[in-house]
């Protein structure tokens, strides 16, 4: 499982309270393709403090390349960036 962490573009939803709900992320793979991943399940999701900035960590699942895999989108609420952290 990859652990450092890459910014990402992320197609998310918000609701009425503010809540953010990842849909999908754009990621570049090894050969320097953009691929899009769609988020099929939301597993866990926590608040966490990293280096002082709040970051919403959602644990997820997707099915990629017909394999279901797990993964961690990170959300820093206050630079309103997402990161890859676990894939």
């Amino acid at each position: 499982m990859r652990t450092n962490p890459r910014e990402v573009e992320v197609l998310a939803s918000f609701d009425q309270s503010g809540n953010v709900r990842p849909l999908r992320f754009r990621i570049e793979d090894d050969m320097g393709e953009k691929r899009t991943i769609k988020v099929d399940r939301i597993i866990q999701l926590e608040v966490e403090k990293l280096a002082g900035n709040i970051m919403i960590k959602y644990r997820c699942q997707s099915i990629m390349n017909n394999q279901e895999r797990v993964f961690e989108l990170k959300y820093e609420r206050d630079t309103y960036k997402w990161y890859l952290f676990k894939m």
